[in-house]
């Protein structure tokens, strides 16, 4: 084989190969920012939402988060679960610029109110300047150069990421965590699970369709003050 024929060879895998890097980083780009994208969505334009978070530890339950939201509204009920068998309850109320947070554990039930600043609800410049780079060429980039990997976890068709520079991933893919992973569900493009080693966390939603019934508060007379 003549040396024009080697150079010629040579030449096409070159191309084909930056082709195909090609490829794969405007398949990343496009569902890093279609991912990016749906959360912005949801964040601005969604009458209300609710979100939960469990965290499993070597399969236990050790504490869940549940946040609702609409208008300026808030709650968010954290139950964290002890080792003793013991649990602690704090729900947070949030109306508008008020703020009441109540205790309950094996102490007894307790209550806090404080005067906050009145949460807006976030731009859309907001929403994105928490999940992408600073620039559009930086978040091309880190959105070009994170691998998503099609699996099926818990009976959902997901991405895996377990690499990125990403804000939406940064954060959760930084700590001293050998086994670091995250999954994102294909349909919804929202987080669906995470897992740092033995400690698992695992995410739901709901959008508009939170009651206003779940802002009623507690009987504040059967709660001691907190100090």
């Amino acid at each position: 084989m003549d040396k024009k024929k080697i150079l010629k060879i040579c030449l096409i895998m070159i191309v084909l190969i930056i082709a195909i890097l090609l490829f794969c980083m405007i398949r990343n780009y496009t569902i890093a920012k279609n991912i990016i994208n749906e959360n912005v969505d949801k964040a601005i334009n969604s009458e209300s939402i609710y979100a939960k978070t469990t965290i499993k530890e070597e399969e236990n339950i050790s504490e869940t988060f549940e946040n609702y939201k609409k208008g300026d509204k808030e709650l968010t009920i954290n139950i964290m679960n002890n080792e003793d068998g013991n649990s602690t309850k704090i729900s947070m109320y949030i109306d508008g610029d008020k703020e009441t947070i109540y205790y309950e554990n094996k102490a007894g039930k307790f209550v806090q109110q404080d005067e906050i600043q009145k949460i807006e609800k976030p731009t859309e410049e907001d929403a994105r300047a928490s999940l992408e780079k600073e620039s559009k060429i930086a978040t091309f980039f880190a959105g070009a150069f994170t691998p998503f990997k099609s699996v099926n976890i818990d009976g959902k068709d997901c991405y895996l990421v377990q690499k990125s520079s990403l804000p939406i991933f940064e954060d959760m893919l930084n700590d001293d965590a050998k086994d670091r992973r995250i999954y994102i569900d294909k349909e919804t493009y929202m987080i669906v699970k995470t897992v740092a080693d033995d400690v698992i966390t695992e995410y739901e939603y709901e959008f508009n369709n939170v009651d206003d019934n779940i802002f009623i508060q507690p009987d504040i007379n059967e709660y001691e003050p907190y100090v």
